[in-house]
């Protein structure tokens, strides 16, 4: 089970995934000495999630990537991920930086109900991935945006340990005939926006 469903409790059971997105940066940030939070919301009617995504993406400095999709009654929701570097003098600061960061960001929105539905030491977004069967030392040298990306891949039907030998070519699909975007996933991601008719926004176990 991917490690991003523990924090989707706010869906009701049927909800669809419908679309993700990482932050460029986030490609070249070792994922390892990084803390995280998560924020769900729940977007008032004639939002869109893809358009917010991008809202959050320009105006959120500490974003590193999120997911969206549709209620069972067709409203929309997004789960947002911020990351900042381990402090190691005073631990409790980056999780204060992002809700400061998270506030300013609210104060441009109207009608979101946010909910704080995270937080990850540094290396427990790689836990995940040890229940998987791969090793600490298989993904110490992970970026953020892989760490991340295999999770939400995982939702959609790509699983951890695939992922992790698909990472080492830079392939998702080696043995099939695509177009190959040197990314792995990019390479799911496309597929699967190309083929989505409404994912579940709740992987079963």
């Amino acid at each position: 089970m991917t490690g991003l469903v523990d924090v989707l409790d706010p869906l009701d059971d049927g909800a669809r995934l419908t679309g993700a997105w990482l932050a460029a940066r986030s490609g070249t940030t070792p994922v390892a000495g990084r803390c995280l939070v998560a924020h769900f919301v729940e977007l008032p009617d004639g939002s869109q999630g893809e358009t917010e995504s991008r809202f959050i993406s320009q105006h959120l400095g500490l974003a590193a990537g999120g997911i969206h999709g549709v209620q069972t009654d067709g409203s929309q929701w997004l789960l947002v991920l911020q990351s900042a570097p381990h402090d190691n003098v005073e631990p409790w600061r980056p999780y204060t930086i992002m809700g400061e960061e998270w506030l300013r960001l609210l104060g441009f929105t109207v009608g979101w109900h946010s909910i704080h539905v995270g937080d990850w030491i540094p290396r427990e977004i790689l836990r995940p991935y040890l229940a998987d069967g791969l090793e600490m030392d298989d993904v110490l040298d992970w970026s953020l945006r892989e760490a991340i990306g295999g999770l939400i891949l995982e939702m959609v039907g790509y699983d951890a340990r695939r992922f992790a030998q698909a990472r080492l070519v830079r392939c998702a699909f080696k043995d099939e005939s695509h177009e190959c975007r040197s990314d792995v996933v990019d390479d799911v991601l496309a597929r699967w926006a190309s083929t989505n008719t409404g994912t579940e926004g709740k992987p079963p176990p």
